[in-house]
């Protein structure tokens, strides 16, 4: 259901401009069709056809859109790379995927994995400065959900990489 709540604004977000421009284009650029409409018998279920076949369009540019991203993300075509700074707390977002950590030689980086991972949902994280020890790793938290029997996992050797995988019940380093 989640699913669908998400799935309005992006309908929403289609709909609204394609309805302008319809009403736009018949009412300032077509005087002599707005006349028409007006005066038309059938004119609501004209404008409730309009409308629908523009909710039915947006549909489809906001599926098209989210099915793109998935395409690009699948064939990793563009991957969403983020620069989290060293010293930071940083809550990955659902559609990050490479961590490009810019750590810090005397500060710790903790890094929270989404609390709602979905199964096989994937993080890569790394350490892009070298710049990690012991004493001040890079901190995955699992927010909610083990990483490989734990709540947190450090990473603390200078350009370390690491992948986090979501199997359903724990994240897996892999």
């Amino acid at each position: 259901m989640s699913s669908f709540f998400e799935y309005l604004p992006a309908l929403f977000d289609h709909w609204e401009p394609l309805v302008g421009a319809v009403v736009i284009v018949v009412t300032a650029f077509v005087p002599s069709v707005e006349k028409s409409l007006a005066q038309h018998p059938n004119r609501r279920l004209l404008w409730v056809v309009l409308l629908s076949s523009c909710l039915f369009f947006a549909g489809f540019l906001a599926w098209k859109e989210e099915h793109d991203r998935y395409i690009a993300a699948v064939f990793r075509q563009i991957v969403p790379v983020v620069t989290v700074e060293g010293g930071t707390t940083y809550q990955i977002l659902k559609d990050d995927y490479l961590l490009a950590v810019a750590s810090i030689h005397d500060k710790t980086t903790t890094l929270k994995l989404p609390s709602n991972p979905y199964r096989g949902q994937r993080f890569e994280i790394k350490d892009a400065n070298g710049a990690i020890s012991p004493s001040f790793p890079i901190v995955v938290n699992g927010n909610g959900n083990n990483i490989d029997q734990k709540a947190t996992f450090d990473m603390n050797q200078p350009a370390q990489a690491i992948a986090v995988t979501y199997n359903g019940i724990k994240w897996l380093v892999t």
